[in-house]
């Protein structure tokens, strides 16, 4: 559709001689006189007169000064046969892209656009190298940004190929600052790992309970849908057993969990409470979880999941 012009002359002279009176006690308040036979209101009264003749001009803008615009913007003479208002909105529109990469939003948007469809998400890190072990150290004058391929299959946790890290990195060169260090890597995905015992709600099916149990976790946790709609788990975000166990209560033949154990590879990244009791996994930036369920076991509701 067109791009839409605001109307800009929408004051006229009596709004205008109104709004320089209302002006009046706060710029100047020895000025007390404000009669018509005033001459500084004549002054004003005059002002405005110009002041609505100017608004006026500035809303007649013609084909011939849209055209001048859109060759200002695209350095090109605007394509006769073709509506200039179209070609305004476009040239606009154009102008707004970004082409270079100076904050992360901008490399994230750059990123996406090269790989043509590839990638599915793309999560900037300034600031850092992840391609050396250490990569949550600070480097100065490099970025990271981590690309999340498409996916393909039933891979939940797939890593860029070179050639996909390469067309993005190829377009990257060109617009990231000269000073920049650019670095492009695959997400790393730290295993969380959960058993949970599950107490029915009476006449609901153990078989079907589990697996939903089971299915709700896995999209809880997932790179692509993740908890918030279709959007993917956001990197970095704790694992929490809260959520969790919220989660799996709101599964339909569920009663409550009457256990629920959550472990990965690192003790240092296990959330301990007062109590010593587990109460989530840590994440770094560039990381996501992958969900590695061991054991949904389902229960009567007047049993308890202890051993």
């Amino acid at each position: 559709m067109p791009l839409s012009l605001p109307n800009l002359d929408d004051r006229r002279y009596d709004d205008l001689v109104r709004e320089a009176l209302a002006m009046i006690p706060a710029i100047a308040p020895e000025w007390t006189n404000h009669n018509a036979a005033d001459p500084g209101i004549t002054l004003v009264e005059m002002l405005a007169y110009v002041t609505e003749i100017l608004l006026y001009r500035t809303n007649q803008i013609s084909d011939r000064q849209l055209a001048a615009f859109v060759a200002l913007l695209t350095g090109r003479p605007a394509v006769t046969g073709r509506p200039i208002e179209d070609q305004v909105r476009d040239a606009v529109l154009e102008i707004r892209r970004p082409r270079r990469a100076v904050t992360p939003e901008d490399y994230e948007t750059l990123a996406l656009a090269a790989s043509h469809g590839q990638a599915a998400r793309a999560h900037c890190l300034p600031g850092y190298n992840l391609t050396i072990e250490s990569g949550n150290t600070r480097r100065a004058g490099s970025v990271s940004v981590v690309i999340l391929p498409a996916r393909h299959g039933a891979d939940r946790h797939p890593q860029p190929s070179p050639e996909l890290l390469s067309i993005i990195r190829e377009r990257m060169e060109d617009a990231r600052l000269v000073t920049t260090r650019l670095h492009l890597v695959g997400p790393r995905f730290v295993p969380v790992r959960i058993s949970a015992v599950v107490a029915l709600k009476p006449e609901a099916s153990a078989g079907s309970v589990a697996r939903d149990v089971r299915t709700a976790l896995e999209g809880f946790l997932d790179a692509y849908a993740g908890p918030v709609s279709g959007e993917g788990w956001t990197f970095g975000r704790d694992v929490f057993t809260s959520e969790l166990f919220d989660l799996i209560e709101r599964q339909p033949g569920v009663d409550y969990v009457a256990k629920l154990e959550l472990s990965t590879d690192e003790e240092s990244r296990i959330r301990r409470n007062a109590a010593h009791e587990i109460t989530g996994v840590d994440l770094w930036e560039n990381e996501l979880p992958r969900a590695e369920i061991r054991e949904v076991r389902v229960v009567p509701s007047d049993v308890s999941g202890e051993e």
